[in-house]
């Protein structure tokens, strides 16, 4: 792959019509706004002492993170209790006092999520993007696996996981999931990888095969590898090869999409380019998307919130909000220019104090 500046888009890479989409700050508003509009659970159960009502789960109004760095963010952020938003529209995903043991009743058994509640809203036209960060072994994971509905995780111990309202039973196209390992068919080339998961569901689809061709080399561009369609995945970089894997999950317009440690096998100067790239794209598919992350910097960067977990057995102690004002973030700017600014540095300064706070939940 040829060398690109980091401190400007990379046009060979991303292909949107920025004309088209709408500004971080209007997404942001509508976020906040949908937010606003969700009443509290009153009724929800909660065993937390009163002085940590900030540090569980569903969104009520968010409360931004006050910038700069002398302001701190030990004011409650937005306790997290199932709610209702939009009767028209159903919650895109809830979690009910989700509780996941692995091996139960056997000397293996161990619990890897405990009573993990949250709600994210159907927000029209916007897709939000949820950042999970934790110490290993906290879950995060298995919070994605458990929406994917894959078998080998089984359904939850107790509790209830829910996509628009109806409990996940398995997995589904209108979830995608893009893993850390490269998971192309090694011999598959990249634009058969791409058309395969049209093809399989095409007894709903009733796409023709001209059309599904067209598909699949539109979202190839986008994702910056047209000229490649014809090579197999041994014969690409890594970088590359995610780029397969996120323009197969795309191409079947997913309306959730699960990313678990997507970049952390990437050097750092591909991990830059490819925040750019999903940011872009994730603005025009409107998905909600769920991010798994051990890097704080890349969790600020691309989340409209922040879920941070305790260690395991994870619960989902804090939550915060991130507008694009209060990281610096603007269109235009690559994620490097981001990340280099005063007000993102502050912000991570300050996540990173809450991420390292021992208050595990009891």
């Amino acid at each position: 792959m040829s060398e690109t500046p980091l401190n400007k888009p990379n046009s060979d890479y991303i292909k949107t019509d920025e004309s088209m989409l709408p500004s971080d700050n209007l997404k942001s508003q509508q976020i906040e706004d949908a937010h606003q509009k969700a009443p509290s659970n009153n009724g929800s159960k909660n065993n937390l002492p009163s002085n940590t009502a900030q540090n569980v789960n569903t969104p009520q109004k968010p409360l931004p993170v006050q910038l700069p760095a002398q302001q701190s963010m030990q004011q409650p952020i937005q306790q997290n209790e199932p709610s209702t938003f939009n009767p028209l529209k159903p919650p895109v995903v809830i979690f009910r006092n989700v509780t996941k043991i692995f091996n139960p009743g056997t000397a293996q058994e161990y619990c890897a999520i405990k009573n993990i509640s949250f709600e994210i809203e159907d927000i029209p036209d916007v897709g939000e993007f949820i950042a999970l960060v934790g110490p290993s072994g906290c879950g995060k994971s298995t919070v994605l696996n458990l929406i994917q509905g894959f078998q080998e995780i089984g359904p939850p111990t107790t509790g209830e996981v829910l996509v628009r309202n109806k409990p996940v039973t398995g997995p589904g196209k209108d979830r995608g999931m893009i893993f850390q390992k490269y998971s192309s068919f090694p011999h598959m080339t990249v634009f058969e990888n791409v058309v395969f998961g049209l093809k399989i569901n095409n007894d709903t689809n009733r796409f023709s095969p001209s059309q599904m061709r067209e598909m699949a080399m539109n979202i190839i561009k986008k994702v910056g590898l047209d000229g490649h369609q014809n090579k197999y995945p041994c014969q690409l970089s890594g970088g590359q090869q995610q780029r397969v894997a996120i323009a197969r999950t795309l191409v079947l317009k997913p309306r959730i999409i699960l990313m678990d440690e997507p970049f952390s096998a990437l050097d750092e100067p591909t991990r830059i380019e490819m925040q750019e790239l999903i940011t872009n794209l994730w603005q025009e598919v409107e998905a909600t998307v769920f991010i798994v992350t051990h890097s704080l910097a890349e969790a600020v960067y691309l989340g409209d919130r922040i879920f941070i977990f305790t260690p395991g057995p994870g619960r989902l102690k804090k939550i915060i909000p991130i507008k694009p004002d209060d990281i610096g973030k603007q269109r235009g700017l690559s994620p490097l220019d981001v990340q280099e600014c005063p007000k993102f540095k502050a912000f991570l300064k300050e996540t990173t104090a809450e991420f390292l706070k021992d208050d595990r939940i009891n």
